[in-house]
């Protein structure tokens, strides 16, 4: 399935792109509980009656261990209506005109296991990770048990 549109999420300097269809809401920082439900996460955010494990990463995509003040937003993904984890970032935005031949895949000599980034894009003058809502759960969800 081709991706027709992207969220790119904004974090100590990183601009990390996913599928724009796995962004369910995008709330305000303030409305993270400190409820630690999933080992790693920094709280939790509820809307709609479901609940997201928030995650803050830095620009080297490790978790950290607190809310940056630059957060001012939190990204709610889910797979289908299945909540997954929340991201917290500094902006978030659409892009929606990008050209499928724009991306550029991280050859597999180049990867690294523990890393989610999938492709790069260059745009704006800026270079923005890609990753998938599947990649990012790997790193946060299960890697962290």
């Amino acid at each position: 399935m081709e991706v027709k549109s992207w969220a790119m999420m904004g974090f100590d300097g990183l601009a990390l792109l996913l599928p724009q269809a796995s962004v369910s809401t995008i709330e305000l920082v303030q409305s993270v509980q400190p409820v630690i439900e999933v080992h790693g996460s920094l709280g939790t955010i509820t809307t709609g009656g479901k609940g997201w494990p928030v995650f803050s990463l830095d620009r080297q995509l490790k978790p950290l261990s607190g809310l940056a003040d630059e957060h001012k937003f939190i990204a709610c993904l889910s797979d289908a209506d299945d909540p997954v984890f929340a991201l917290a970032c500094e902006v978030v935005t659409t892009i929606s005109d990008i050209e499928p031949d724009a991306f550029k895949s991280i050859q597999d000599c180049m990867r690294i296991a523990s890393c989610p980034v999938e492709a790069v894009l260059y745009r704006d003058n800026q270079l923005m990770m890609v990753s998938s809502l599947p990649a990012m759960k790997q790193l946060l969800l299960m890697e962290l048990h």
